[in-house]
């Protein structure tokens, strides 16, 4: 173990020690909002943030234009405009259609329904998936979330959600630096962490906060944070609630 690792890990594990705590109930509402101030009082440069929703719907075939009406019904209940650009796939077992664009402060906005049917026309899974790729408004996250939330209901469909943020911090920084405002994010949390991993450019840990909503499809944790350096001494960080969708 390199005393690099070392290092993290017993700083880590001290943190981890001091902060362990049991569950409670927690709203996803309330977990975006635990993600936003952990964020803001790490004092980290930010870059961007992103909400995306997962919905099961009521299995049921549906051909190209049901779909794309039931998205326009969507855009309607979450009041967008400029999105009319529909796009589809259709292979046997299998249909999707999807409509991409921009909204009012820039961000850009993808909703997909799916649905997965057998020989018999019957269908096997139907979906949506909704993605916001935001700027550094987080608030915009929360505001989002309450309006989709509002609107699956009344396609009776129920969601995942996944957010995440990234910032970076300032070039040249020490790297003892990063690994002190990656435990701040812990404390913050009051993350009792599950798993990490180092190399040489990135590190990433995987745990539980109590801060946040019950861990999704049976994972053994529900946050994430990672931190990779780029070829010019940058760090970027991400910290993602139940865990960081995009590449880093």
């Amino acid at each position: 173990m390199t005393k690099k690792v070392a290092f993290i890990f017993c700083l880590l594990t001290l943190t981890t020690v001091v902060i362990s705590a049991s569950f409670a109930n927690s709203t996803v509402d309330a977990s975006i909002e635990a993600i936003k101030n952990a964020w803001i009082q790490s004092n980290c440069n930010t870059l961007s943030s992103n909400l995306s929703i997962y919905a099961k719907m009521q299995n049921q075939v549906l051909d190209q234009a049901d779909m794309e009406q039931q998205l326009k019904d969507l855009i309607g209940s979450l009041k967008l405009s400029n999105l009319s650009n529909f796009t589809s796939v259709n292979h046997e077992g299998y249909r999707e259609v999807t409509v991409t664009g921009k909204l009012n402060d820039g961000e850009h906005i993808t909703l997909s329904m799916q649905t997965f049917y057998d020989q018999k026309e019957v269908a096997v899974d139907s979906n949506i998936l909704i993605n916001i790729d935001g700027n550094e408004n987080i608030d915009r996250l929360l505001s989002f979330h309450k309006i989709i939330n509002t609107a699956l209901e009344q396609l009776s469909a129920k969601g995942q959600i996944n957010c995440s943020v990234l910032g970076f911090v300032d070039s040249n920084t020490p790297e003892e630096d990063v690994i002190s405002l990656i435990t701040k994010l812990v404390k913050l949390m009051q993350c009792d962490i599950t798993d990490f991993f180092v190399d040489n450019q990135v590190i990433s840990l995987c745990g539980n906060s109590p801060l946040l909503n019950e861990k999704p499809y049976g994972w053994s944790f529900n946050m994430q944070i990672s931190a990779r350096k780029d070829d010019e001494g940058r760090y970027y960080l991400w910290l993602g609630y139940p865990a960081i969708a995009s590449s880093y």
